[in-house]
């Protein structure tokens, strides 16, 4: 079976095309958005998982840290947004990249705000105001794994709920992003 095509079919289209190609990549490089890349950020496993945690009576706040940050380049790297996925009832209210206590313990999970004196004892120095710049120091400083801690808000009825978090952040002059491994699910009951 042949196929029919006049003389200048294929040239025409092909002429076309790069046309329309060099259109695209010329818009694209006049546009103002920025490319974010998936990176690779958090320290331990893969998979997911959602922890549930029964609410307290008159709680609105909840404290999340399940997630571990490894910058393992040579310069400070820095979160710029995190952004609840599949988010019910929950808000972020603040984030901080905290130092991993001596035995490299997540903070985890509570109701409540702020977190307990007993549940930050064993952070040498511990002062939330110095954890807000959102910066992930460079491999090799003082300590090399770091926990996000999440400041969330109930605003809705319960069950409150988020499948992940989106995690954006900045190294040298290169934005990523990434999905965090575990959800949340506040509840009357677990």
């Amino acid at each position: 079976m042949t196929n029919r095509t006049s003389g200048r079919g294929p040239v025409r289209n092909g002429a076309i095309g790069g046309v329309l190609l060099l259109l695209i990549g010329l818009l694209d490089g006049c546009s103002d958005r920025q490319t974010i890349e998936l990176g690779s950020l958090f320290a331990f496993g893969d998979g997911h998982s959602t922890v549930c945690i029964p609410a307290l009576r008159d709680a609105t706040d909840v404290a999340f840290g399940f997630d571990a940050l490894n910058n393992t380049g040579d310069s400070p790297l820095s979160i710029t947004h995190v952004e609840l996925v599949d988010s019910v009832g929950l808000n972020v209210a603040g984030s901080y990249v905290v130092p991993l206590p001596p035995h490299d313990a997540l903070i985890g999970v509570s109701a409540g705000w702020p977190l307990s004196a007993s549940r930050t004892a064993e952070i040498p120095g511990w002062d939330l105001s110095k954890y807000t710049d959102g910066v992930v120091p460079a491999a090799n400083t003082s300590a090399d794994v770091y926990n996000l801690l999440i400041h969330l808000q109930i605003s809705a009825a319960l069950p409150a709920t988020f499948s992940a978090m989106r995690i954006e952040y900045t190294y040298h002059d290169d934005s990523f992003y990434q999905n965090t491994a575990v959800g949340l699910r506040v509840a009357a009951e677990c």
